[in-house]
């Protein structure tokens, strides 16, 4: 497992001897390797003499049954604290995308992390601390897994894949420094398809003119397609492509660009947009994104066909 060395070392000291604390939280990105992170932590609390990283009886996986996590599901995971464990003297749960509890599974699992029966251990993961209370996170340790340097993206993508010259520098742009990144590119067609659908959604908006063009009304019937893709995923496609087409505009250097796969087309799309109209698109996907976040109770084909009416009015 490539990164995060300084983290996995301070953790491992600290089981061995014996000052590990009761209940952690992973938060990064999707991708960022939180998974294969908690399993390595896991495996230095199950067996802290040991560097083998294996799946163990007593990690205990909860992962969310719905869209958020509820307090019957919290109440499954208390009863499973007070449950003695198979192999040894000691039980790792692990609540993944724990920012989907809600506040009432939170305060209800809160005595639990906070005084954990004799050997149990939680491990939380999250894309972000924010919806997860103050008191919930003042009783875990946090480790923050930022992006990888362009260097260790590039020794994970040789390692795994075996990638070598152009290949590699565009998957290792395309990742950003998240492994998660780099393996959707590299094995599924249908990530790359999902960057070429966004660039051929900025060209038809770079062409239109007004509300009638039928390159306005192309873009707004595309609200199906971008609702089958997830509009999560066509929304951060937009804005890494903004991005992109911001600093090609401003000159900035090349080897700093995420769409490096497809530069003759980026170059082209550059010409097309003003900066003013790259900075609206940025506020309207972010505010689209914003309405997306989990927890709230909207309908998300009308976030999609407001953000495509306002893209398309920004004209």
């Amino acid at each position: 497992m490539i990164g995060f060395e300084q983290i996995r070392e301070s953790l491992r000291g600290a089981s061995k001897s014996g000052t590990l604390a009761h209940s952690h939280i992973l938060v990064g990105p999707d991708g960022i390797g939180k998974s294969p992170m908690a399993k390595s932590l896991a495996g230095l609390i199950l067996r802290p003499d040991s560097d083998a990283v294996r799946d163990y009886v007593d990690m205990i996986p909860v992962r969310p049954e719905g869209k958020s996590i509820g307090v019957d599901e919290v109440r499954r995971i208390i009863g499973e604290a007070n449950v003695m464990p198979f192999e040894g003297s000691r039980k790792v749960i692990v609540i993944y995308n724990a920012e989907l509890m809600t506040t009432q599974a939170q305060n209800a699992l809160l005595k639990t992390i906070e005084e954990p029966a004799f050997g149990v251990f939680f491990i939380l993961l999250t894309k972000t601390l924010d919806n997860l209370l103050p008191t919930i996170r003042s009783r875990c340790a946090i480790h923050r897994l930022f992006p990888m340097s362009r260097e260790e993206m590039r020794r994970y993508i040789i390692q795994q894949y075996g990638l070598s010259g152009p290949s590699l520098d565009e998957a290792v742009a395309i990742a950003r420094g998240i492994p998660g990144q780099a393996d959707e590119f590299i094995k599924n067609p249908a990530r790359r398809a999902a960057f070429d659908q966004v660039l051929e959604f900025l060209t038809n908006l770079a062409a239109v003119r007004s509300l009638q063009d039928r390159s306005a009304l192309t873009i707004l019937r595309q609200n199906k397609a971008v609702l089958e893709q997830g509009p999560e995923s066509f929304l951060e496609g937009m804005l890494l492509a903004v991005r992109d087409l911001a600093c090609l505009k401003t000159g900035k250097d090349y080897k700093n660009l995420i769409f490096l796969y497809n530069m003759e087309r980026m170059k082209t799309l550059a010409g097309r947009y003003t900066m003013a109209r790259l900075n609206r698109i940025v506020e309207v996907c972010e505010s689209a994104g914003r309405l997306l976040e989990p927890g709230r109770n909207i309908n998300r084909e009308t976030v999609v066909d407001h953000t495509l009416f306002q893209l398309v009015e920004e004209t």
